[in-house]
């Protein structure tokens, strides 16, 4: 019997060792993110690759962006982690496409907003990322 639990038990305590690894945390701290978008006063979101950039949410209020990929909403707090005190967000430049104005890396939105283009002194941390619902014409924002 103590083969038995010795060939069961290595397993099952290298499965739960490995699957309670401590997750890597993000540089942005969370901060209480909560608001909604009516879809019928702006219907820029309902078209394939468009974002809007909505000030006063997210770190410092610094801004949070808005985007509509590949039928999904996304939304991503403006802080470039690189740089969580700088007085700019990042610049939407397009609707898939955000840029840190200090660092110039580039975050592609419709990609979880993930660095495409990084410097050797930014890290690799993409945006961070809320959550986003949508109910009837109204899309609500939050952690």
């Amino acid at each position: 019997m103590s083969k038995l639990a010795f060939v069961f038990g290595i397993p099952l305590f290298l499965v739960l060792f490995v699957g309670c690894a401590k997750e890597e945390k993000h540089p942005i701290p969370n901060v209480n993110v909560y608001f909604s978008i009516d879809l019928a006063n702006d219907n820029t979101l309902q078209f394939d690759g468009n974002a809007i950039f909505y000030k006063g949410h997210g770190y410092l209020g610094f801004g949070v962006i808005v985007g509509y990929y590949n039928e999904e909403y996304s939304a991503y707090d403006a802080t470039c982690p690189k740089h969580l005190d700088s007085p700019k967000a990042v610049q939407l430049t397009s609707g898939r496409i955000a840029t840190c104005p200090y660092c110039n890396t580039t975050y592609q939105l419709d990609n979880y907003g993930l660095p495409i283009q990084a410097n050797k002194t930014t890290n690799e941390y993409p945006l961070k990322k809320y959550r986003v619902s949508k109910y009837d014409r109204y899309i609500t924002v939050y952690n």
